[in-house]
């Protein structure tokens, strides 16, 4: 947007990089159980 990016910004995608990532831990487990 402007260059830099609001912390609020990169906070969610935090987030959603965060949810991404334990819903392959769960799929992994859930394939090896």
């Amino acid at each position: 947007m402007y260059g830099r990016e609001p912390s609020l910004v990169r906070f969610s995608r935090c987030v959603d990089s965060v949810q991404l990532g334990c819903g392959v831990v769960v799929a992994v487990i859930s394939t090896y159980t």
